[in-house]
């Protein structure tokens, strides 16, 4: 829950337990015994509401990298700018007929293809975000669903301008290596454009959130406006 909707319930309760407690005043009577018991009631209406905001913030808290890594990238789903761009967060396939042995499977974020691409269009592995970890990734098929031939000097060519601007992005944001991150000089996949390993412990869940989307989108959006 959003701290506004947190903040709309909280007022409409407020306001309900008020108007019910005066209500009930007016019609006892306005004795000092009947205004001692309505002071009580409302101090009990706000202690019921602390408890209610305190108890929704801690629910709502993250508590791993993954799932914080995860919030950034529903998020791009969502933007306005970018969410026409992605096809959600999914495993390559589903190989298995049980949803708990799918839920285990490797995700990714995957970017909307044209209709006559057959193969998927990977952009960032969601698993390593465990460990603090944004693999971005840019592929033949990359280039191909934006109209191009998908010939190697292109995906180089966007690769490169797709890391300068997350390097942008984290300068701008006052990320410096090695003490914030470190670039993965040899990646496991050869469609990596540039591989993070942040320092995840010192960033915190919701710094590293924040940064997440700030990568994740501004890389996107250069993948959308390559020439």
């Amino acid at each position: 829950m959003n701290n506004n909707k947190e903040q709309r319930i909280s007022l409409l309760f407020s306001i309900i337990g008020t108007l019910a407690i005066l209500i009930n005043l007016f019609i006892k009577g306005f004795s000092t015994e009947n205004m001692l018991d309505a002071l009580k009631d409302l101090v009990g209406l706000a202690v019921t509401i602390a408890v209610f905001i305190v108890a929704n913030r801690i629910s709502s808290q993250t508590n791993s990298f993954l799932e914080a890594g995860k919030k950034a990238l529903i998020k791009l789903l969502v933007n306005d700018n970018t969410k026409k761009y992605l096809d959600g967060i999914k495993a390559n396939s589903e190989k298995s007929d049980i949803e708990e042995e799918n839920d285990k499977r490797n995700k990714y974020l995957f970017i909307k293809r044209i209709p006559n691409l057959k193969s998927k269009v990977t952009f960032i592995p969601v698993n390593d975000l465990e460990d603090g970890i944004l693999d971005i990734r840019v592929s033949k098929g990359t280039l191909i669903n934006r109209g191009f031939k998908g010939l190697e000097g292109e995906v180089e060519s966007c690769k490169k301008k797709v890391a300068e601007e997350v390097l942008i992005i984290l300068n701008q944001k006052g990320l410096k290596q090695p003490d914030d991150f470190e670039i993965v000089e040899n990646p496991k996949s050869n469609n990596s454009a540039i591989v993070i390993d942040f320092n995840e412990q010192k960033l915190g869940f919701r710094k590293f959130r924040k940064i997440v989307f700030a990568c994740a989108e501004k890389a996107l959006l250069t993948i959308q406006e390559f020439k």
